[in-house]
């Protein structure tokens, strides 16, 4: 076991972790933080993850990430040229059958830019998504079309009904 401010947790900031639901991996990443809370009646532990996207998310462009990068070009070659300029080891599977950038058409990545922000900006131009799936993959895709009607309901809040116990986290981690 490995200690924690005041408790033993064996998970630790930077372990290996896969999450998965009834076999199939979900996530496969690692531990980004953890957050441990603790009062007179309860004692939680936070765990967040994150996967190999985070790479992408949080290395920027340079000249040598960009510089074989010109149409024509698929958007998963794009994306296939700067995973490979940094050295990620991660699959692109395009699933939206995206298309390509024409002759003439301008791609310009911008030297500091985040990897991420380059292929998502042009993964718009094309209408798709990029995501990651369970297993590192960086996946290119079409939106649903299905609508999902949720409501968040803090009528009883408002009211000065009692919660007895409520925990938000906005984390603008980079």
């Amino acid at each position: 076991p490995r200690s924690i401010a005041l408790g033993i947790y064996p998970i630790r900031v930077q372990d290996s972790i896969e999450i998965s639901i009834n076999n199939e991996i979900m996530l496969s990443g690692f531990v980004d933080t953890l957050t441990q809370s603790i009062s007179d009646s309860s004692h939680s532990i936070t765990v967040n993850l994150r996967d190999k996207t985070a790479d992408l998310i949080d290395s920027t462009l340079s000249a040598n990430n960009t510089s074989q990068i010109s149409a024509p070009i698929s958007l998963k070659s794009i994306c296939e040229i700067i995973i490979k300029s940094l050295n990620i080891d991660m699959v692109v599977i395009d699933n939206a059958n995206s298309g390509v950038f024409k002759s003439g058409e301008t791609i310009n990545p911008k030297v500091g830019e985040s990897a991420f922000s380059f292929l998502e900006r042009y993964a718009q131009k094309k209408q798709v998504i990029l995501r990651a799936d369970g297993n590192n993959n960086l996946v290119i895709e079409r939106g649903s079309s299905q609508q999902y009607n949720t409501i968040l309901d803090t009528r009883e809040i408002e009211r000065g009904g009692k919660v007895k116990s409520m925990s938000m986290t906005i984390d603008f981690t980079k």
